[in-house]
């Protein structure tokens, strides 16, 4: 390959991950064409990618975009396994389908530009992903919102055990009724012999 088209192919490389932040290299040797079609397609599901680059040309891609940390790791027949929307994806997508087959050698990665060697990349497994931190926050938000709607219920529940004082206010002489509706019940109930 010559060396213009390798900056060329470079370049297109950088442009189309522009904005991707995480990054895990993989070595592929003895990845039978049959496991590499199944590995594309257990990544693809969960929104993650492949690509198979000559390491020259990755190492000139990653310089552009800023990952000069996985350098290191460029060494041997490597793909680069990405995504652009969930950082634990790619983690958790890679070892769930290197526990079944054992046919990949994790090298490490980077996200944010931070290195990882493979226990970073076993511990990026570990964290929730994009869909249940999501799930989380949401639930934060809507967690004290249900206590304060349960205390409301709780509030109506109490005027409508009292249903039957505030029927009986109807048949009632309100001329010497206070005004307010706690003092109307304190009334009401006095009235009727009741206490609160």
């Amino acid at each position: 390959m010559s060396k213009k088209l390798r900056h060329k192919i470079a370049d297109e490389f950088a442009k189309k991950y522009d904005g991707v932040d995480t990054f895990v290299v993989v070595e592929y040797r003895g990845l039978k064409s049959q496991q590499a079609a199944d590995l594309r397609a257990h990544l693809r599901e969960g929104k993650v990618g492949m690509t198979v680059l000559k390491n020259r040309v990755a190492k000139r891609s990653f310089e552009k975009l800023g990952m000069a940390p996985l350098e290191k790791f460029l060494k041997g027949p490597t793909a680069i396994v990405w995504s652009k929307e969930d950082p634990a994806a790619v983690a958790k997508r890679l070892l769930q389908w290197n526990d079944k087959n054992k046919a990949l050698v994790i090298k490490g990665g980077v996200v944010s530009k931070q290195a990882l060697d493979l226990a970073g990349v076993k511990a990026l497994s570990q964290l929730p992903t994009r869909e249940q931190m999501l799930g989380m926050t949401i639930g934060t938000i809507v967690g004290p919102l249900t206590g304060v709607a349960g205390c409301l219920n709780g509030v109506l529940s109490g005027f409508a055990s009292h249903e039957g004082l505030l029927v009986e206010v109807n048949w009632i002489n309100f001329k010497d009724a206070p005004v307010g509706l706690p003092a109307m019940i304190e009334w009401v109930c006095r009235r009727q012999g009741r206490t609160i």
